[in-house]
């Protein structure tokens, strides 16, 4: 994905003063994996810029030569153009990704999937325009079907992966800003850095306050074109994924189509979700699990939001006269939220 990973984004509204034991605001920002991240950090006064700047750059600049799809030489992309078949070592944050995915695969019945990429290109999804002209049959998604699903990546416990089919293309970018999160975040919590917010193309995972208050997230109003806020939340130590319908859609036969593809079936989602606020104390895991959502839907995905403790969703479905329904996981924190819109809130 490229820069529209921002506009679906959760944003953190400011939130208190500054606590008088780390009175200075640090804010680094810029780009990266085809969209932006924004870093907040409250340091002691005496603290320079330089000393978390250049190291912070590195460890972003580490994650796109391991993750991204845009850079050829990324270790993804050479494990992408790997077609002998053999166990190769990978870095520990490649394997720990893909770890997880297979994981996140397996939960979610294949919701979750990595290796779409071929029925990504054959939609055309991520072109400007889709042009869809006629349904496509299922045995002419029968081959493509064939060459996804998460079984035909092997994962050793030294770190080895292999492809078991040559052709599988991996795709993380799914889940792999989250991790790129986590990766900051554990690096500044290193640095005795406890108060901070890190944000990369609307993953977010906030630690401790911002002055004497909490956090606040903003988890914008549904709407390819709209920018006011839907919710405020005020969150700590707590990782946020946000989704919504912003993306690309066609239409076809008079009928409105997400660019939302399922795997399970290699046809587009036809679904009334508009959008997906995931927590979780994990980033990684709230980006995949919101990408999954996507997928599933309000009541599959909600089913396995309740049999995951680790895990609170805030779903939004829109009705048929254009109204908004909130639906909640039994442990989202609805009470603590802030509605900017007239949302009904199912129990």
């Amino acid at each position: 994905m490229k820069r529209f990973g921002v506009l679906v984004a959760a944003f953190v509204l400011v939130a208190g003063p500054i606590r008088l034991s780390y009175p200075k605001l640090m804010v680094f920002e810029g780009d990266i994996m085809g969209t932006a991240y924004h870093v907040q950090v409250l340091v002691p006064l005496w603290w320079r810029r330089e000393r978390l700047e250049r190291p912070l750059e590195e460890l972003l600049e580490r994650q796109v030569m391991i993750f991204s799809t845009y850079e050829p030489e990324s270790e993804l992309m050479g494990l992408n153009r790997d077609m002998t078949g053999l166990a190769r070592p990978v870095s520990e944050e490649l394997y720990e990704v893909l770890v997880l995915s297979k994981a996140l695969y397996h939960q979610t019945r294949g919701a979750f999937d990595v290796t779409a990429k071929p029925l990504i290109d054959f939609w055309g999804i991520g072109e400007q325009d889709i042009q869809v002209q006629e349904w496509p049959s299922r045995s002419q998604l029968g081959p493509v079907l064939e060459l996804l699903g998460m079984d035909q990546i092997g994962l050793g416990r030294d770190g080895y992966v292999q492809k078991l089919a040559g052709s599988v293309h991996i795709d993380l970018s799914g889940i792999a800003k989250g991790y790129a999160v986590d990766q900051v975040a554990e690096w500044l919590l290193d640095q005795q850095m406890n108060d901070f917010m890190v944000e990369i193309g609307g993953e977010v995972r906030l630690s401790g306050q911002k002055g004497d208050r909490d956090w606040v997230i903003g988890v914008r109003w549904p709407g390819q074109h709209e920018m006011r806020p839907l919710m405020g939340l005020p969150l700590s130590d707590m990782s946020v994924a946000t989704s919504g319908d912003y993306q690309q859609q066609f239409v076809l036969d008079g009928t409105v189509y997400s660019h939302i593809l399922d795997p399970r079936t290699g046809y587009p989602v036809l679904s009334d979700l508009v959008s997906i606020t995931v927590l979780a104390k994990q980033c990684a895991l709230a980006d995949g699990v919101a990408t999954a959502l996507k997928v599933m839907g309000v009541e599959e995905g909600l089913s396995y939001v309740e049999q995951r403790p680790e895990i609170e969703v805030f779903l939004v479905r829109r009705e048929q006269d254009g109204g908004l329904v909130g639906v909640p996981s039994s442990g989202f924190p609805v009470s603590q939220a802030r509605f900017f819109e007239d949302v009904q809130i199912l129990d």
